[in-house]
């Protein structure tokens, strides 16, 4: 996560996607929002940065992420 983070700091966000894209994988095996909430809620607020960032609306999101579409809600 201080990797997206360092991308996102100096624009790079569209290098941040391979690395959310497996970290929300991650997130939902483990079910990190149960027994890390923090972290859960970190990921998310990077997820979120990064998409608003990419694309202004959860209509241009590509299919390829489109689980992501609560985060514009």
């Amino acid at each position: 996560m201080q990797l997206i983070a360092a991308y996102q700091s100096v624009g790079l966000f569209p290098l941040c996607l391979p690395y959310l894209k497996r970290g929300w994988e991650i997130q939902k095996e483990f079910n990190l929002a149960s027994w890390e909430p923090h972290l859960s809620m970190q990921l998310e607020t990077l997820i979120r940065k990064t998409l608003q960032a990419l694309y202004e609306n959860k209509e241009l999101l590509p299919v390829e992420y489109e689980e992501w579409q609560a985060m514009y809600d």
